[in-house]
């Protein structure tokens, strides 16, 4: 006589696979590295400059004429005929026995530029400690039992 003959009932092992998760975290140690470099930039600076121009009967002279004019007259020692015909010779400045020439100093302002190592900002570095919540959602996925009787009856198994 076989076991099911004898009314004992028969055991059937049927596995159940379920997924568990975990969480888990871990210290990772990175390097940072910092440096500081030399940059180089042009700047423009626009300065206002300040000169003294000649001015004749309230009309300006021009640089050139100015100096072609100057160079005229000191090259002209004596009497000259000019290319227009015309007789020319110097004279006194003043009425009388004054000088021929009178020298006229012009002044103007000069642009002296220097540069020189200055302490320009400082910097503080520092390190901080972060706490950050993170969530995750996270799906698993379980198998259940059931037990459906001939009578039509349905169990769930643990």
């Amino acid at each position: 006589m076989s076991d099911r003959q004898k009314g004992e009932a028969s055991v059937h092992t049927m596995p159940l696979v379920a997924e568990n998760y975990s969480v888990s975290k871990n210290n990772i140690k990175s390097e940072v590295l910092i440096e500081k470099r030399w940059v180089t930039r042009m700047e423009t600076v626009r300065v206002p400059v300040r000169y003294e121009e000649l001015y004749v009967n309230g009309k300006a002279l021009k640089p050139g004429v100015a100096d072609s004019l100057v160079s005229a007259i000191k090259g002209k020692a004596g009497t000259k005929r000019s290319s227009s015909g015309r007789k020319t010779e110097p004279v006194a400045l003043v009425d009388g026995n004054g000088a021929m020439e009178k020298t006229i100093p012009l002044y103007g302002e000069r642009l002296t530029v220097t540069k020189k190592m200055a302490h320009v900002n400082d910097v503080t570095i520092r390190k901080q400690k972060v706490t950050q919540v993170k969530h995750m959602r996270v799906s698993t996925l379980s198998e259940t039992a059931k037990a459906k009787y001939p009578s039509g009856r349905v169990q769930k198994l643990a």
